[in-house]
Formats: structure tokens, C-alpha cells, sequence
């Protein structure tokens, strides 16, 4: 056998959804706190197709995306919500390696190297596909998602999905405040929240400076029944603050955007339907099935060598009238 069939064999040996879901199986969980905490792993729904009905996210979250691709609209059936499709865009990050690199891997042997080479070629796709939809997760909490896709040519197309604006409340200063008046501001916020229908399981978001504000309040009365917990603050037993300074950047860009703007809260329920879809991914070689992330390799004559290819096709969809947002520093 030629040594390119006999690679190309090998290699298809490992790269079947099965061995895939093997490796990733097997490999350190990554951590990506807005993901995890607002679409942990019950929140997560895979598709047995590319597409999502409108209609189940509007059922979902109470709002129907309009989806933009650079500066046009994605047209969508003209009929009524129900028969409505979208097709997410899909992650495709890949790695390339030369026909040499191959050859003295092989030479060694169907060991232990081809598979830590595999593995390592997975995990990295997968972590930045991983990355890729832990943004768009973080942008989904302001109501819109702008995410720049590259496209064949090597250029980057604009890949937009609005669901709408949360409900902003009038502004507060919490800065020097005495306690009496962040309590007040703390339950006026909660009441709000309360009064979306979504109040199961309630969270203050707060940007690093309002967390700072708050703590000074807090620490400069000692009889406030507060208490530090691994995520942040819980007062009277009630109100859950977490700091929240998470920040994301989008491929091509050197500045980093909060998820949280600063002097901001957010609150949210973490019981609200908020659902993180996979679609399908669009290969034979996945059996088109529905599944988080595949990779394959792919063969190329010029220039030599193996190009493997990850594929992810997500898509965060919060329920934003189960958020709220109030400014608390001038």
C-alpha cells in the first residue's frame, strides 16, 4: 500500500464520530464561566438537523432572532413563524501538517505518537471552537450577537443575530451610599425581576466596580447579615452579587469588551429557558449527526499534507425578559 493511502487509512481509522466523542471524552473539561453558568449542560440541545425552527426559539426565549450576514438580512420562508428556518454559521478551525511531519510520525509506528498527535489535533479545535462560542454566549447577554466569520477567501463577513434589548431600570449611585439605601436599590431591582415572571433563580451580575461598591457598603456595617461564598456575596440570604468581570475579544480585534458594562448590574434567573442549540454538522463523514464538535482530516497535494478541519455549529439563545439591567455609579 502507498504510504499516502496508508495515512489516509489510518487516519480515517480515528476521525469516525465515535472516536471523536472518544477523545473528547477523554480530555480535561474546559471552564468558560458564561457558558457554564447560563447555558450549563441541561440548557444545551442538539439538533438532528442543520437548521432551528424560529418557532421553538420563540417558544423558548419569547423572541424571534433576525439574523444579518455582513450588511444583508438572511431571508427566511415568507410563510407564517412556524415554518421559519435558520441555519447557525458554523466554527471551522483547522491545523495544518506537512507530508514530512506525517512520514516521521508514521515511520514510528501505529503508536502511541499518532494518537497523542491526534488528541492534541482535537483539543485544539475543539478549544477554540469552545472559545469561538463562549463570545457569542457572553454577547448574547446584551440581546445581540456580532461575530466575524471567516470566509473561503480568507476575509471576514459580519454574522449578526438580534433578539431584542433588555429592560434597562432608571439609574441609582451606590457610591459612599449608606446601607440602607443599597438595600433599597437591591430590592427594588429584585422586585423588578420578580415582576418579568422569571424569578426562580435570581442573580446580580455586577461589573468589578460596582462589586467593589457594593463590598465597601457591605464591610462598613458589620451587623448586615452577609455572607462570602466561592461566587461572590449573598445578602440577608436574598441577594445573590456576583462579581462578574469576565471580558471576551473577537477574533481580529486587540480590545477586550466586558461582558458586564462598567457601573452596570444585570440581573438574570439562571431557571429561565435560556438554551444553547447544536445543529447538526454538515459532513458525510459525521453521518450529519447532531453533536457539539467533529474534526476530519483532509488531504492536499499543494502543498503536501494533512489540514484537520473542527466543526461546531452553536447557538446561544437567552430569554431576555428574564434580565434586567440598572446602571448603580455615576
Amino acid at each position: 500500500m502507498a504510504v499516502k493511502q496508508e495515512i489516509t487509512a489510518a487516519l480515517a481509522r480515528y476521525f469516525t464520530p465515535q472516536e471523536v466523542a472518544l477523545v473528547l471524552k477523554a480530555l480535561p473539561p474546559l471552564k468558560t464561566p458564561v457558558m457554564d453558568l447560563v447555558y450549563p449542560e441541561s440548557r444545551r440541545r442538539q439538533k438532528a438537523t442543520p437548521y432551528i425552527s424560529i418557532a421553538e426559539i420563540k417558544d423558548r426565549t419569547g423572541a424571534a432572532p433576525v439574523v444579518r450576514k455582513g450588511t444583508r438580512s438572511v431571508p427566511l420562508d415568507t410563510g407564517a413563524v412556524s415554518g421559519q428556518l435558520l441555519e447557525p454559521e458554523a466554527f471551522n478551525p483547522s491545523i495544518f501538517s506537512k507530508a514530512s511531519e506525517l512520514n516521521q510520525l508514521f515511520a514510528l509506528g501505529m503508536g502511541t505518537g499518532v494518537q497523542a498527535f491526534i488528541r492534541d489535533a482535537i483539543e485544539t479545535l475543539r478549544n477554540a471552537c469552545r472559545e469561538g462560542t463562549e463570545i457569542m454566549a457572553a454577547q448574547s447577554l446584551s440581546g445581540a450577537i456580532d461575530y466575524p466569520m471567516a470566509t473561503e477567501s480568507g476575509s471576514f463577513l459580519s454574522y449578526k443575530v438580534q433578539y431584542g434589548t433588555i429592560k434597562t431600570l432608571s439609574a441609582a449611585n451606590i457610591a459612599g451610599a449608606e446601607y440602607g439605601a443599597l438595600h433599597q436599590i437591591l430590592e427594588e431591582t429584585y422586585a423588578e425581576q420578580q415582576n418579568s415572571g422569571y424569578a426562580g433563580k435570581i442573580r446580580f451580575l455586577c461589573a468589578p466596580d460596582v462589586y467593589a461598591a457594593i463590598i465597601n457598603i457591605v464591610i462598613s456595617k458589620s451587623a448586615i447579615p452577609s455572607t462570602f461564598t466561592g461566587d461572590g456575596l449573598v445578602i440577608e440570604g436574598k441577594y445573590h452579587i456576583l462579581p462578574f468581570g469576565h471580558t471576551y475579544k473577537k477574533p481580529g480585534e486587540s480590545n477586550a469588551s466586558p461582558v458586564i458594562p462598567e457601573k452596570f448590574i444585570q440581573t438574570i434567573d439562571l431557571d429561565a429557558p435560556h438554551t444553547l442549540f447544536y445543529c447538526a454538522i454538515d459532513d458525510l463523514d459525521a453521518n450529519l449527526a447532531p453533536m457539539p464538535f467533529y474534526a476530519k482530516p483532509k488531504f492536499s497535494d499543494d502543498p503536501s499534507g494533512v489540514k484537520i478541519i473542527g466543526n461546531s455549529k452553536p447557538l446561544p439563545a437567552p430569554v431576555l425578559s428574564a434580565m434586567r439591567r440598572r446602571k448603580l455609579l455615576s
